[in-house]
């Protein structure tokens, strides 16, 4: 029986997603994979466990490691990094289903009701079609991973898996709470009994603390206070649970959800969890399923702001499992009525990956469904702009601007259309106005660079190319344009180091090799019929 469950549940999946293997790089794809010279090897390993700082995976090397060898077996052909999330998304439907089928009385089929419903329901495509989502994926996968090695009595192997889930996520540092929730719950456990395993896995909050300390996510969590940031939290949760029952409208950015009390939501939230932690003092099972949702949402969904993203549908990819698995036993009586849910949603998922077809498909039902969100409109334009629009890029900034008055990321996108229009000057006016917002832009500072060295400003050039490497420098790119004004000025030395270090950081990077080449024959007082200006 167990092996054609199983079957079921990978082949559910392979379904639900079957379409979503050729979705382009989106958003922070281009940071994290695309742009990031350090998944172009796998030796030393801490090349490749490494990440650009303030990118998706820095301070997650798991996850880094994970892109290193997607990179390693398939270059950036999109088709093998879908492949991969796929994978784990089907892998955390299989340790759903072993923890479900293995918990007192629930039984082999609510655990494939509640596994299948929950992977093929469409609340979770984010996570799975946005590539660096993975991030959650890995999360998710160490965390049920932790919980089924715990319920099987592997316990070397569930600290071991906990371990490796903290460098994937911040959200891991729950796993060991869920798992004696698990044990007083459903095993009458108490940490006393285990005392040897339950230090072992709170000692691996460690690890985290150590990943943390290495890589601070401080833009993420920008100026906004806690207290507002967590009144704030109410709405969104109460959003993200109809969101579950119905999932729709499904939107990629929440930009511009509204800061503040939702007092009709907020009541209906602290009821909840009142009964949540009522039912976990009775070790109801319902209680497990409360703490569940909630203590996974925590740490993004409380006091600790996240100030570039108030809401995110991709939190709910394992907190959704609670509300998944609740309605499954509400319909246990039935034995084949979760279908009626599965087959549906499954089709929804479907449907949804559609929009992931290309960057300006999902940016244009974002903005269609929240026209009011600024960001959106501007990555809408950048994907206009990517795709030969330019005019019509240069207009979505400008519809930004109009919502959000100096927003530097708007500045900074329409200084980029401008300049691939040739029109420098008005460029140089808007990466100008960037940084007056945000100086410690490593971008703006690096175009403002490129278009000072077109207008023949050649010391300005040198001055912003390099404050742009300072603050990105693992730039094989800005390296090179940096060494090229260098070149220009006749400082070869300087150029030089820049070109070497570029070689060091992508040795196969063609632009960076050739401009090494040329300088060194300029060094040694040969001079090729080439420019090192690109």
């Amino acid at each position: 029986m167990r092996n054609w469950m199983a079957a079921v549940i990978v082949a559910a999946g392979i379904v639900a997603y079957h379409n979503s293997l050729t979705g382009p790089f989106i958003f922070d794809d281009f940071n994290a994979i695309v742009d990031n010279p350090h998944i172009r090897r796998l030796w030393p390993v801490t090349e490749a466990l490494a990440a650009p700082p303030q990118s998706t995976v820095d301070g997650r090397p798991v996850v880094a490691l994970s892109l290193a060898l997607n990179y390693a077996l398939g270059g950036l052909h999109v088709t093998g990094y879908h492949l991969f999330n796929l994978a784990v998304h089907i892998g955390c439907g299989l340790l759903l289903f072993g923890i479900v089928r293995r918990t007192r009385d629930a039984g082999a089929w609510l655990a494939l009701a509640g596994a299948t419903t929950w992977l093929v329901h469409p609340l979770a495509t984010e996570t799975v079609n946005y590539i660096i989502q993975r991030t959650e994926l890995l999360m998710a996968f160490f965390l049920l991973l932790t919980l089924y090695c715990f319920i099987r009595g592997w316990l070397v192997a569930s600290v071991a898996a906990c371990a490796v889930g903290m460098g994937c996520k911040e959200v891991m540092v729950v796993a060991p709470v869920l798992v004696w929730l698990y044990d007083r719950t459903f095993l009458n456990g108490t940490i006393r009994q285990r005392a040897g395993y339950y230090a072992a896995l709170a000692g691996t909050w460690l690890v985290l603390a150590a990943w943390m300390a290495h890589a601070p996510r401080a833009e993420s969590l920008g100026t906004m206070r806690p207290v507002d940031y967590a009144l704030t939290q109410f709405g969104v949760i109460l959003h993200y649970l109809r969101l579950a029952v119905w999932p729709a409208p499904l939107v990629v950015d929440y930009y511009d959800w509204p800061v503040g009390l939702n007092l009709p939501a907020t009541l209906v939230i602290i009821a909840l969890v009142a009964g949540t932690v009522w039912a976990v003092w009775r070790r109801s099972w319902l209680g497990f399923a409360g703490a569940w949702f909630f203590v996974i949402l925590a740490p993004s969904s409380s006091v600790v702001p996240i100030a570039t993203e108030l809401a995110a549908e991709r939190r709910m990819y394992l907190p959704l499992a609670a509300v998944v698995t609740v309605a499954v036993v509400a319909l246990r009586r039935w034995r084949w009525a979760w279908m009626a849910l599965a087959v549906p949603l499954a089709v929804a998922t479907i449907q949804r990956n559609e929009t992931y077809r290309s960057e300006a498909g999902i940016l244009a039902d974002t903005v269609a469904k929240r026209p009011g969100n600024a960001r959106a409109q501007v990555n809408l334009g950048v994907a206009l702009v990517k795709a030969g629009r330019v005019e019509e890029g240069i207009a979505q900034c400008r519809a930004a601007l109009r919502i959000k008055p100096g927003y530097d990321y708007a500045h900074y996108n329409l200084g980029v259309a401008l300049a691939l229009q040739g029109r420098l000057a008005e460029a140089r006016a808007e990466f100008e106005a960037a940084l007056r917002q945000a100086p410690g832009s490593a971008p703006a500072h690096l175009n403002l660079g490129r278009v000072l060295a077109q207008l023949g400003d050649l010391d300005g050039a040198v001055r912003e190319l390099g404050r742009g490497v300072r603050l990105l420098p693992g730039d094989v790119e800005a390296r090179c344009d940096y060494g090229s004004a260098l070149a220009q000025q006749g400082r070869l030395a300087a150029a030089l180091a820049q070109f070497r270090e570029a070689v060091r950081l992508d040795p196969r990077h063609e632009k960076a090799r050739r401009l090494l080449e040329l300088t060194r024959h300029r060094v040694a007082g040969y001079v090729p019929p080439h420019s090192t200006k690109e």
